[in-house]
């Protein structure tokens, strides 16, 4: 219930966060096939954390049926450029390199959003982030690590789509599933290193 408020909220939030669906969609599937002796809890769960969520966004729900130009509008707005261009293929492939460049070489100009310029992520945090993915394929068999690339690419894909990318403010999402990441980095590092 807990989940489905959350996921509630930020459906009210912000516009990026209707790609967040996706990701606890995945986390499910992945663990219903992992763990098939727990597919009813599971499944019980999700749909109480999808009801929990459906209701919280039902006024917001509501008012894009009622007026659905506005449910795309901002999306319009902000993808006009990548998606509407005559080569979008070629546009959204160059702002993919430029959002996952924002992570280690050349970040956000805009201030609002962090030192201009600045990368995301300093040497030590890349290379602890760049371990996790690593370990995570490692262990494929566990639905969690399929759970955080999941995370990590819907949480960077309104940067991606959008245009100004690198846009750090778009790619918020992808923040916590980038800090697991490199947590797990770090984890297996000093296992490494204690070994």
């Amino acid at each position: 219930a807990l989940a489905g408020v959350s996921v509630g909220l930020g459906l009210d939030a912000y516009l990026g966060f209707r790609l967040f669906p996706a990701i606890p969609l995945a986390a499910g599937l992945a663990l219903l096939a992992a763990r098939p002796e727990k597919r009813r809890e599971l499944a019980t769960g999700g749909l109480l954390a999808a009801a929990v969520a459906a209701l919280i966004f039902a006024p917001l729900a509501l008012f894009f049926i009622r007026n659905p130009h506005w449910f795309f509008n901002r999306f319009g707005q902000t993808t006009a450029e990548t998606l509407g261009a005559g080569n979008s293929g070629a546009a959204l492939a160059a702002n993919s390199i430029k959002t996952i460049g924002g992570l280690f070489v050349q970040g956000d100009s805009n201030w609002r959003h962090n030192l201009a310029g600045r990368p995301a992520l300093d040497v030590a945090q890349a290379f602890f982030f760049l371990t996790g993915p690593g370990v995570c394929l490692r262990q494929w068999r566990r639905p969690e690590t399929w759970t955080l690339l999941v995370w990590l690419i819907v949480g960077l894909s309104p940067s991606m789509l959008t245009f100004q990318a690198p846009h750090f403010g778009r790619a918020i999402m992808a923040t916590p599933a980038i800090a697991i990441l490199a947590a797990i980095g770090i984890e297996n590092t000093w296992k490494r290193a204690r070994s």
